[in-house]
């Protein structure tokens, strides 16, 4: 059974137990693995972040996939093979974040399926499938449902239903207490986010993230 350490006091979001137990079950057989589904700024990659502290395993990431190749590695014109953050997670333990995960092409994506569906994977340096390391987690981020572009999110695609299906959403808004207590400076800190509510009622296509708080902490700082 997986080995989680304490955390200790530190600030994370109100759902970082439920990711975490999300991600420890997601090896078991039929589990899905999660996938934050939340705003810029609302702290996706750093409760990835948090869930490889906690299980005392590195912690690999990409950004938006272009191709399956940044998954597998590829080799070059002399034969070398160059691998990924996915395959060293993959073989050999570590969290690994698909960041942006709507942003990247719905084909690169499929790639994923037989490794997270039976935890075996083939790659271009071996004739055999590398089998998923015990300690090998998989989160997704995204902005959007994987169902296409929004009102707001309009770079992101539609994802295959193939790859939706081996996720588990979680809904990960943002945490606006967390916010104050990062931020360190309560009035900016609910100017803006009653900015952030204000363009909401209205509809008004702007991102008011936490980092508007934070950026003005960071001035303060540097004063």
């Amino acid at each position: 059974r997986d080995s989680v350490k304490e955390m200790g006091p530190a600030k994370r979001h109100p759902l970082f137990d439920t990711l975490l137990t999300l991600a420890v079950i997601s090896k078991e057989p039929n589990a899905l693995h999660p996938m934050l589904v939340g705003p810029a700024g609302s702290g996706k990659t750093t409760a990835a972040q948090q869930v490889a502290e906690a299980l005392g395993l590195s912690f690999y990431s990409n950004g938006a996939l272009t191709g399956a190749h940044e998954l597998t590695g590829y080799k070059d014109a002399a034969g070398a093979y160059h691998g990924t953050p996915f395959r060293q997670a993959f073989e050999h333990g570590g969290v690994y974040l698909a960041d942006e995960m709507d942003r990247s092409d719905p084909a690169a994506v499929l790639a994923l399926n037989s490794a997270l569906a039976n935890r075996f994977m083939a790659f271009p340096d071996q004739a055999e499938p590398v089998r998923a390391h015990d300690q090998f987690y998989i989160i997704a981020a995204c902005n959007t449902f994987g169902r296409g572009a929004d009102r707001i999110y309009i770079g992101a695609n539609q994802m295959d239903g193939a790859s939706l299906d081996r996720f588990g959403t979680v809904t990960w808004d943002y945490d606006e207490e967390l916010e104050r207590a990062i931020a360190g400076d309560d009035a900016w800190t609910a100017y803006v986010q009653a900015a952030r509510a204000a363009a909401a009622d209205l509809k008004i296509r702007h991102v008011i993230s936490p980092r508007a708080s934070y950026y003005l902490s960071l001035i303060h700082i540097s004063e």
